[in-house]
């Protein structure tokens, strides 16, 4: 089943991502590209969202690091997003959020260094459990199009994603 044509070879990931997370969390999850519902505004929104089948409120966050210049400010967005829906009364658990970095950062990037120390903070200010998560996949600057071993890394990061939320939801 081929997916329908999106602009940016990030959302392409994300949707096969997303469509072997589906298979996962039946009783618990249902898995959507972008989100948190409400959060769609523009750019200002996560990859994937995880959302909880009885409340549908979002449980988990998944923010997919390719090539950006700056992942901290996904941290800072998810942050500021969360203050605000406690603010509102809107979210009866913390969420969690999983930032994939691929394999163009590496663990002394400090790109990715800087998002892993805010990542932490906001746990320790029980904002949101932060997961970080490595994946080998070194994607090409100019690709217009994830297929073959695009497709391949996408499904084995979601694979990676279920082992780490296997007991956490």
């Amino acid at each position: 089943m081929k997916m329908k044509k999106r602009k940016k070879i990030a959302d392409q990931f994300a949707y096969f991502m997303r469509k072997e997370l589906k298979n996962h969390f039946k009783k618990s999850l249902k898995w959507e590209l972008g989100g948190p519902k409400g959060w769609n505004v523009g750019k200002e929104s996560a990859d994937v969202t995880g959302y909880a089948l009885k409340s549908e409120k979002p449980r988990v966050l998944i923010e997919i690091e390719r090539r950006r210049d700056a992942p901290v400010s996904n941290v800072a967005k998810t942050w500021a997003w969360i203050i605000e829906q406690e603010k509102k009364k809107k979210l009866p658990k913390r969420p969690i959020l999983i930032q994939a970095f691929s394999g163009v950062y590496s663990e002394s990037d400090r790109r990715r260094n800087h998002a892993e120390l805010i990542g932490r903070l906001m746990e320790s200010a029980k904002v949101a459990k932060y997961i970080p998560i490595p994946f080998d996949y070194k994607p090409k600057k100019n690709a217009k199009n994830c297929e073959g071993a695009c497709q391949g890394h996408a499904k084995r990061l979601a694979g990676r994603i279920v082992e780490k939320l296997r007991g956490r939801l």
